[in-house]
């Protein structure tokens, strides 16, 4: 049986009660942390990248930096930027822009097959509504289906 590091001899169950990740995942959205931020007008940061090196020493690299926006906040300058893009003729930009300021536009729901031949509009049902038509629907093909259209056609006095 393989003994390497990644071998299937290394895997161990979970026992009852027991976490592979104890800390968990972060506390707190992203959007909270990005509001954080985003209100800021400065913001500086350092990285520390640990890495093994090529004679197994551990390296150490270290990098600082700094956001400034003078008066505005850092969400101010995105929005700016993003306007600027949609000016210069960028298409995701333009879309983003208008689907923040217009809202996104409603994708309307048709059903094909309805007695008008178009199709049913089902824009602005209520879910219980398109619940009930989807009951509706089955019930409908459930009685096609059970109809025995021989014995039907058999007695075309009746």
């Amino acid at each position: 049986m393989p003994s390497g590091e990644n071998s299937l001899a290394n895997l161990k169950p979970i026992k009852p009660g027991e976490s592979r990740n104890p800390t968990g995942r972060p506390k707190g959205p992203i959007t909270q942390f990005l509001r954080e931020f985003g209100d800021a007008t400065e913001i500086e940061f350092s990285i520390t990248i640990t890495k093994p090196g090529k004679d197994g020493a551990v390296e150490k690299s270290r990098s600082s930096a700094s956001i400034s926006t003078g008066q505005q906040t850092i969400n101010q300058a995105v929005a700016a930027r993003l306007l600027q893009m949609a000016m210069n003729g960028d298409i995701k930009a333009i879309r983003e822009v208008l689907n923040r300021t217009e809202g996104r536009v409603p994708h309307p729901i048709v059903v094909a097959g309805s007695r008008s031949g178009g199709g049913a509009d089902l824009k602005g049902w209520t879910v219980e509504e398109l619940d009930r038509y989807e009951e509706w629907q089955r019930q409908t093909q459930a009685q096609a289906e059970s109809i025995d259209y021989e014995e039907v056609n058999d007695n075309p006095e009746e």
